[in-house]
């Protein structure tokens, strides 16, 4: 553990989408890539009223409502989170209603935006590249695509269709 910081190993992620576009942020710290807004839920803090904060933090946007989606055990291979914790943490997604315009939260993230269906393919090729070895980690920090454990949350949700289907479509296969 980072000194005078405490982890809890629990997370919150915000699924936001307008009309057909989703919410991406551009991660500046580890884990790099683009990702759903989200984090480290805070001491005696529940996962919706972490999400709310979160998605103001880094959005700018209200959540108005939210609605469980999944919840998900993340193992990161040893590689320590943000607050020092080297341990699996417990994520729960949201999906987020809301309410306001995006503001950049230029301590948290690189960019923010609303990505199209095409544009969330492209950035999920430079993750399949990414995970198979085919870019090297400074490549994907000065280049990335969808951090990994959000585009397996893409792939089960349906949300970039099956891993076979979206392969097979660009001829790619994992």
């Amino acid at each position: 553990m980072l000194k005078g910081i405490y982890c809890m190993n629990r997370c919150i992620a915000m699924i936001v989408w307008n009309e057909s576009y989703l919410l991406l942020i551009e991660r500046k710290k580890y884990p790099y890539g683009f990702a759903l807004p989200g984090g480290h839920l805070e001491e005696n803090e529940n996962y919706k009223d972490a999400g709310r904060r979160e998605l103001k933090e880094e959005t700018g946007l209200n959540a108005v409502k939210l609605k469980y989606i999944l919840e998900d055990v993340i193992y990161d291979n040893g590689r320590v989170c943000s607050k020092g914790s080297d341990e699996p943490h417990i994520c729960k997604v949201y999906r987020a209603f809301y309410e306001g315009s995006l503001k950049l939260n230029k301590k948290e993230t690189k960019s923010i935006g609303w990505y199209s269906m095409l544009e969330l393919y492209d950035l999920a090729l430079k993750t399949n590249n990414y995970l198979d070895k085919l870019i090297t980690e400074k490549e994907w920090e000065n280049s990335p695509g969808v951090v990994p454990v959000c585009y397996k949350w893409f792939v089960e949700l349906g949300i970039l269709g099956s891993g076979y289907n979206f392969y097979k479509k660009r001829k790619i296969f994992i």
